[in-house]
């Protein structure tokens, strides 16, 4: 569809020129001369806007596609991230609501914790 514009648009604006250039072996009165460029601008500058915009919107299809895969393909890399660090925080929590069920005093749960700290095991984990 944006290509069949583009090329209507670029054959108008062919003939529209192949016109204007004869436009003195068609016309007879000097008004209908000026009433034809000013046609001739219109549909000119009408027919070059619709080429540019349809070209600039043909650059963004591209640009918007190539992001989408950029986008895809990230999310496909930092998915091994993402599962380790959920898996890594639910063994925790799931350690922590254990050794808070089996009682612990309340001298050393505030030890407790702060030594409960699993963020350095993704470190160890990842590379495997």
């Amino acid at each position: 569809m944006l290509a069949t514009r583009t090329t209507i648009a670029t054959i108008a604006l062919i003939l529209l020129s192949i016109l204007h250039v004869n436009r003195n072996k068609f016309l007879a009165h000097p008004s209908l001369k000026i009433l034809l460029l000013f046609h001739f601008l219109w549909i000119y500058l009408t027919n070059a806007h619709i080429i540019v915009d349809h070209l600039y919107s043909a650059y963004l299809l591209l640009t918007m596609g190539y992001q989408i895969s950029e986008n895809i393909r990230m999310i496909r890399i930092m998915l091994p991230v993402v599962w380790s660090h959920a898996l890594i925080t639910c063994i925790t929590i799931v350690l922590y609501l254990i050794v808070l069920g089996n009682g612990i005093s309340q001298w050393k749960l505030p030890l407790f914790e702060d030594s409960i700290n699993s963020t350095f095991l993704q470190g160890i984990f990842m590379p495997i």
